[in-house]
Order: C-alpha cells, then sequence, then structure tokens
C-alpha cells in the first residue's frame, strides 16, 4: 500500500495524522532550528500535506493523545515544541550554591554519625 493510498482513506484520520506530523517533525528537526514551530504554520501544513483539518483548539485537545505524544513534546500558547527538538525553554535554576549543598550534605552526614 503506498502512502498516498493510506492517506486518502479517511476512517484512519489518527495514522493519517500520526505519520505526517511525524514528517513534519522530522523536517523541522533536521532544519536544527532551537525555536518551535509556529502552530499556525503546523496546522496549514497537516493541511497542504494531508488535507486534515484543525482549528486550533481542536488540535490542542487531540495532541496530548497517543500516539501523537510520542512526537510533540508540547504545545504552548502559538507554539508546537516536538520531541527531539532543542528547546530554547529556560531551564530553572537552582537556588542554591554548589558550596551550600556540599555543606548541607556534609551536615547531614555529621548527624547522622553522632
Amino acid at each position: 500500500m503506498k502512502i498516498r493510498e493510506l492517506l486518502e482513506d479517511r476512517d484512519n484520520l489518527p495514522l493519517n495524522l500520526t505519520a505526517v506530523t511525524a514528517g513534519i517533525a522530522n523536517q523541522f528537526i533536521d532544519t536544527n532550528s532551537k525555536s518551535p514551530m509556529n502552530l499556525d504554520a503546523f496546522l496549514e501544513m497537516l493541511n497542504d500535506k494531508a488535507g486534515i483539518q484543525f482549528d486550533k483548539d481542536d488540535f490542542r485537545v487531540q495532541w496530548n493523545k497517543t500516539p501523537l505524544v510520542n512526537i510533540i513534546s508540547d504545545v504552548v500558547g502559538n507554539k508546537v515544541i516536538f520531541r527531539g527538538q532543542r528547546k530554547d525553554v529556560e531551564q530553572p535554576v537552582s537556588t542554591s550554591s554548589p558550596e551550600g549543598t556540599i555543606k548541607k550534605m556534609a551536615k547531614r552526614a555529621a548527624d547522622k554519625r553522632i
């Protein structure tokens, strides 16, 4: 069976959606883009490549269902973040210094010896 024949079968929407999303994700990740993909552009690509039409709200409900959750890491605002993509998301910064952590660990160890 050819991919085209598979995509023409409307009964296979979850399979079609997953296949097209995986292709879009791979193309986007291959560009080494650090920023997330625009949701509008993603939905337009779904429509252009497979005729799958979603509005933003419907897609936000659909994306976290399996197997899309294995391809899309998160949908935040108007951005789609794919799994395996480098994120520009700020990592939480630890408020404690390494020295402070070491001192706490040493104190706990000393307290246990007493």
